[in-house]
């Protein structure tokens, strides 16, 4: 047999050894206990009757570096996009003005010269003196209990947790770590990444205040090192058409300046305690 040939037949034996060896060593999803995988299945089928599209009222208790507040919370839209948002102070007075869509995040506080957007919505947030682990479109999907569509798709690992529910671990790569169902295949707990930083949410009150049975009406959010938050929704309303494109808009007032925010820039902080 040629030398050439040898080569080859060498170098097609080594890539097929490496890809199994390279399978072997990465992390393959643990076959889940029968109970585990029925709660996973209740878990999805429960999310996929979530209506199109909400309006809710809630409260939010923020605490971060420098501030700590309350504000009430107008939130409306479509499950997927768009989505509006008017936060005010307990008073009533404005606070800021958002609205969220595929394109990213734009934000308007009454007063200013200008309203920013962000294709980041989180970076774009965080810009404002607002970290958060939570898009708008992440709130919409726990408020209306669309919760699978912030899930992946497969799970590595189950434990039980002490209260006869289900802990699904997922990879590395994902954003989300971790979630916790409750013995009714209810998500109760969710941890993970949020530009890189660790979170925590907790999600209690199911079927509180109006909503069904399968929906949180209170939302503990900690993102490490300094950020911790409560939102409690007041009232909702569930819709099953979305919402016409008009009522979604965010007009901005004659003047004011729409600026693109570059990444890493830091803007003024809102003031949520404007009175």
């Amino acid at each position: 047999m040629p030398v050439a040939r040898l080569l080859r037949s060498a170098a097609l034996l080594l890539a097929a050894l490496a890809a199994v060896l390279g399978a072997a060593c990465s992390p393959q999803p643990t076959p889940p206990p029968a109970p585990a995988q029925a709660t996973w299945e209740a878990f999805g089928l429960v999310s996929a009757a979530a209506p199109p599209a909400f309006s809710l009222r809630a409260s939010l208790n923020y605490s971060g570096p420098g501030q700590q507040s309350r504000v009430v919370l107008k939130f409306w839209g479509n499950v997927g996009y768009p989505l509006r948002l008017d936060m005010s102070t307990g008073f009533g007075a404005p606070v800021a003005y958002w609205r969220e869509d595929r394109t990213g995040l734009l934000t308007y506080a009454p007063g200013a010269q200008a309203a920013w957007r962000h294709a980041d919505a989180l970076q774009g947030a965080a810009a404002l003196g607002l970290p958060f682990p939570l898009t708008l479109r992440d709130l919409a999907a726990l408020a209306t209990g669309s919760v699978r569509a912030l899930v992946p798709e497969l799970f590595l690992r189950t434990e039980p947790t002490p209260e006869g529910g289900w802990s699904y671990a997922f990879a590395r790569g994902e954003s989300l770590r971790r979630l916790v169902l409750d013995r009714e295949a209810r998500p109760v707990q969710m941890e993970g990444l949020a530009s890189g930083r660790e979170f925590v949410l907790r999600l209690a009150d199911f079927g509180e205040a109006g909503l069904g049975p399968n929906q949180a009406a209170t939302f503990f959010i900690d993102l490490k090192p300094d950020v911790s938050a409560v939102l409690r929704i007041k009232s909702m309303e569930m819709a099953d058409a979305p919402w016409p494109a008009e009522s979604l808009a965010l007009p901005l007032p004659p003047g004011v300046a729409l600026r693109d925010m570059r990444p890493g820039q830091a803007l003024e902080p809102l003031d949520l305690s404007r009175n």
